[in-house]
C-alpha cells in the first residue's frame, strides 16, 4: 500500500530516516510545481533517481560539470536516437567515459538531485512499496545516512549565504 504525504507535514530528512533506518524498498515521488522526482531504494539505500526537470538529464549533468563537451553529447544524443541504449550506455560504448566514471557522475547526479529537496516545504509525496528491479548496467548505492548528513550541511550553507545575500534574485549554485 502506497504511503502519501506533504513535507509540510512529514519534512524531507524525517521521511529519508524513516526509508533508510526501516531498510525499506520501493520508489519515492517528489512532486513539486510539476517537477517530479523519483528516488528508488532497495534495502533503505537509495540506488537509482530520475527526474523530469531537464536541468537533472544526465547530459546537461555532464557538460555543466565539464565531464564532456556539447559536442560530444550531441554526437552521443544522436547515437543514442538510432541505437535506443541510455546516454550513459552510449557513452560508454563510445569510449567518452569509463564505466567506473560513469557511476561516479551519476551518484553525484543523484545526490545533486536529492540535495535540492531538502529546501522543499510544499511538495507532495508517495512511496510505493515493493521490490525493485535490479538491472541497471551502472548501479549506484548511497546510504540514507550519507545524504542526510550531506544534505542538511548543505542546507545550513545555503540558509548562510542567503542571510548574507537576501536579494531572492541571486542564484546560489555550487561550483567545482
Amino acid at each position: 500500500m502506497a504511503v502519501t504525504g506533504d513535507l509540510s507535514s512529514m519534512p524531507f530528512p524525517e521521511l529519508l530516516q524513516w526509508l533508510g533506518g526501516n531498510g525499506r524498498s520501493g520508489i519515492l515521488e517528489i512532486e513539486r510545481d510539476r517537477v517530479v522526482k523519483r528516488l528508488t531504494f532497495k534495502g533503505g539505500h537509495v540506488i537509482a533517481t530520475a527526474s523530469n526537470d531537464p536541468r537533472e538529464l544526465l547530459g546537461h549533468f555532464l557538460v555543466s560539470r565539464g565531464q564532456i563537451t556539447e559536442d560530444l553529447l550531441h554526437i552521443a544524443l544522436a547515437q543514442q536516437e538510432t541505437g535506443g541504449k541510455p546516454l550513459g550506455l552510449t557513452l560508454v560504448e563510445l569510449g567518452v567515459l569509463s564505466s567506473e566514471e560513469l557511476i561516479r557522475n551519476l551518484s553525484a547526479q543523484a545526490e545533486e538531485s536529492i540535495f535540492s529537496v531538502f529546501e522543499f516545504e510544499d511538495a507532495v509525496f508517495r512511496f510505493h512499496p515493493g521490490t525493485v528491479p535490479d538491472d541497471s548496467n551502472f548501479p549506484i548505492d548511497i546510504r540514507v545516512e550519507d545524504i542526510l548528513l550531506r544534505g542538511m550541511q548543505r542546507l545550513d550553507e545555503v540558509r548562510r549565504i542567503r542571510a548574507v545575500f537576501d536579494d531572492p534574485g541571486i542564484l546560489v549554485q555550487r561550483t567545482e
